[in-house]
């Protein structure tokens, strides 16, 4: 019988070709949990976005609507809902886009980029040293958004060309702004009334200050700014003479008496004090107004004429946005609304002739720096959330026990004996 044909057998792959296959693989299976990742962050986005369709008509009434909102609402958990909320601690005068386009390089950049210059280098330009703190600011806000928004770093990694979420975030910043502007424009009035004296026994009653001729609480705001002597003396720079010529001379744009974003208004100090060119620090930031302007925002309309920590009717902005105590920027927004508030510009612009929001926001964020700042937040911080909390917080002593909670602890602790006992 003839031999059958012999049979090729298969040639064994190179060492090449199997490295070459398992790249193939690898970057197959790379792509699938790329895939994987972005069809979650898109589904958790779809989810939020979902809810920012769903309103919920806010009080109309504000002297009982502690979030001070005059319009809409998105819902708790949407991402405009998050952007409510963000104005208050990032700021106005950060978009969302470039917040997230920096805080995105920043968390995928390599660690070599961060190294610090040789000892070497020469020292940096005014530029530079602009761009490095804008820089600074914007990793600060990329860093509260993130502590804010559960995984909203990783969705914004994952979907890095959508731009629909950041815009969902800013239409919610942006009606926050117009909100807080309209409530403190209704009561800017009541907070410029001087705190009322308190009676003295025997002596007759002090009548009530009131404003004259009165302010008006809605519609033009034309009877506003330097256009009216009470709204003149608490918007005037705290270093130029509090008389009814200033404010002629600021009115006509006369060049001796420039109203800056640099320059420290009279509202900010408390009532009655002189003026100091070597002592700038001495009643900073004590002023009736701004102290019931805060607790306006944050504690809600009801409780700013009220005692520290008083709080009445809905949860207030504070509440909401979980806050238990306020930041630099938190009051920077306040002081930055109220010179606002108290102007008369009709529609919100980030300069008032030349005097730039923008540049009075970051200036009062930065006097809050140190410990005289923190001694002026501990201030604030008492205002709105009362002593005990407001102390706790600056010493970082414990809030005073709470005998509920030791209740639960002491129950959980005789049903542990009690269950090892049964085991034994």
């Amino acid at each position: 019988m003839p031999d059958p044909p012999s049979q090729m057998l298969p040639t064994p792959p190179s060492a090449a070709d199997v490295a070459a296959q398992a790249r193939a693989e690898a970057e197959v299976a790379a792509e699938a949990e790329a895939a994987s990742a972005i069809a979650a962050a898109k589904a958790r986005v779809r989810s939020n976005l979902l809810l920012s369709g769903r309103k919920r008509k806010s009080s109309t009434n504000d002297s009982d609507s502690d979030s001070g909102s005059t319009s809409t609402a998105s819902s708790t958990g949407s991402y405009r809902w998050y952007g409510r909320n963000f104005v208050r601690v990032i700021g106005p005068f950060q978009r969302v886009l470039a917040v997230v386009d920096h805080g995105v390089q920043v968390d995928t950049a390599d660690t070599e980029d961060d190294l610090p210059s040789p000892a070497d280098a020469p020292p940096p330009t005014s530029g530079q040293l602009r761009k490095a703190l804008q820089r600074a600011r914007l990793t600060e806000s990329w860093e509260i958004m993130k502590a804010t928004i559960p995984g909203f770093g990783d969705d914004m990694i994952a979907l890095a060309g959508d731009l629909k979420l950041r815009k969902q975030i800013q239409k919610g910043l942006n009606a926050a702004r117009g909100d807080d502007a309209g409530s403190l424009k209704i009561g800017i009035s009541a907070m410029l009334l001087p705190p009322p004296h308190a009676p003295v026994a025997g002596q007759p009653e002090i009548p009530a200050v009131t404003i004259s001729p009165p302010i008006p609480d809605r519609g033009s705001k034309a009877l506003r700014g330097f256009n009216h002597s009470v709204t003149a003396s608490a918007m005037c720079p705290h270093k130029y003479p509090d008389t009814p010529a200033t404010y002629e001379a600021i009115r006509d744009g006369d060049p001796e008496f420039p109203v800056l974003g640099t320059q420290f208004p009279r509202f900010m100090y408390a009532s009655g004090q002189v003026y100091d060119p070597l002592d700038l620090e001495e009643g900073l930031l004590d002023g009736h107004v701004i102290h019931r302007a805060v607790k306006h925002v944050y504690q809600g309309p009801s409780a700013a004429l009220a005692g520290p920590g008083a709080h009445k009717g809905k949860a207030g902005n504070a509440s909401i946005n979980g806050l238990t105590e306020l930041s630099k920027r938190a009051i920077a927004y306040v002081a930055m609304q109220v010179r606002f508030a108290m102007s008369s510009l009709e529609e919100w612009n980030t300069m008032d002739g030349a005097f730039s929001y923008e540049q009075f926001y970051w200036k009062v964020t930065d006097s809050l720096s140190g410990p005289e700042g923190d001694a002026i937040l501990a201030r604030f911080n008492s205002d709105v959330f009362g002593p005990s909390t407001a102390q706790a917080a600056a010493t970082g002593a414990a809030v005073p026990e709470d005998e509920f909670e030791i209740l639960q602890a002491q129950r959980a602790a005789k049903r542990a004996r009690l269950a090892q006992t049964a085991a034994a």
